[in-house]
């Protein structure tokens, strides 16, 4: 009986232990997109295009949309566009992650806009004394305007500044779209950050609201001292970047500046992707924060102090994220003691 047996296994060959396949997956593999997608993929991206040259054609025609409760939408659109061939699983994921963000940033623009009506009094001279500190007895913004923009005419190098300081309103949002669809835990971690760091700035907000240079020059606590944050595009004679860019700034709360979240959340990438990088990475993304500082201050935007406000939060809120999620994450180390102790008695 059982030479019969083996007999018949020797016929048979060994079992197969090939992985079944999985019921469309020579759909998804042919077409690239999840066989439960909402739309066929070459519909999906005929979308993509109509939805990014209507963003283009409004933003010539309208102006560039600054506000973050008008950013984060219209890249949630994006995304869900981008990801009609990804699957209603994967767009229910989307809806959720990025409806959190963009609930918390109408609160954050609510809250920030309320910061000079709650009674606080603005401040300005307090300011103004301790960038002279800084300075030496100079205001480093009057400073470099007296020694850069002397003439009050536009430069070439004025054009990578405006880009920087407009770069403020789109790389966050572009980096958690980035992070989303590339790694989820990595896009949780970015969105704590960002949101711990944003809260601690409205609370600042509201509780010291505070003249911006331009600002102060307007009410003669310094002189010297003019917007010229949109110089770059009139170099380039994009008269209507510059009327977009202007449109877009007057919609912004001016007495929400310290800290400058300018300056934060620039030094808040370098910060969490500079770790473990390629060297040549690092000081690329170290430049782009020290560059939107300098920025801030030569335009008249924001006061060294502001900058420097933006970064020391920036450090309190990895320090206490990089702290908190070291001690939730799991053991890793709890089973290999009892392991190690069975070998010992075995030997």
């Amino acid at each position: 009986m059982g030479s019969t047996l083996q007999a018949q296994a020797a016929v048979a060959g060994p079992p197969d232990r090939r992985v079944p396949s999985v019921p469309g997956a020579s759909d998804r593999a042919a077409t690239g997109a999840d066989p439960d997608f909402l739309v066929r993929p070459a519909l999906a991206r005929l979308a993509l295009f109509v939805y990014v040259t209507a963003t283009l054609l409004f933003t010539l025609t309208q102006g560039l949309v600054l506000q973050r409760q008008a950013v984060v939408p219209w890249m949630m659109g994006l995304l869900v566009v981008g990801s009609l061939a990804r699957g209603r699983s994967e767009m229910r994921a989307l809806l959720r992650d990025w409806g959190l963000l963009l609930g918390f940033m109408l609160v954050y623009v609510f809250s920030q806009g309320v910061a000079d009506s709650l009674g606080m009094p603005l401040q300005g001279a307090v300011l103004v004394d301790i960038d002279r500190v800084v300075g030496f007895g100079e205001v480093p913004t009057a400073w470099l305007q007296a020694r850069l923009d002397a003439t009050g005419e536009p430069a070439w190098w004025e054009v990578p500044i405006a880009v920087v300081y407009v770069s403020h309103f789109f790389v966050v949002f572009v980096v958690a779209a980035v992070l989303w669809l590339r790694n989820r835990k990595r896009f949780r971690q970015w969105l704590v950050r960002l949101v711990t760091l944003s809260m601690a700035g409205v609370v600042t907000y509201i509780a010291f609201p505070a003249m911006p240079p331009w600002y102060a020059n307007d009410e003669g606590l310094v002189t010297g001292v003019d917007r010229i944050t949109s110089q770059g595009w009139s170099y380039l004679g994009l008269g209507f970047a510059q009327d977009v860019f202007q449109w877009g700034h007057a919609t912004l709360n001016p007495v929400a500046a310290v800290p400058s979240m300018h300056a934060a959340y620039a030094f808040l990438v370098f910060v969490f992707f500079a770790p473990g990088r390629h060297r040549l990475v690092q000081a690329a993304l170290f430049v782009y924060a020290a560059m939107m500082g300098f920025t801030l201050v030569y335009t008249g935007e924001h006061w060294v102090f502001d900058v420097l406000v933006g970064w020391l939060y920036v450090a309190a809120t990895v320090v206490f994220w990089d702290r908190r999620e070291r001690r939730l994450a799991p053991d890793t180390t709890a089973g290999a003691e009892p392991d190690r102790e069975r070998a010992a008695a075995v030997r």
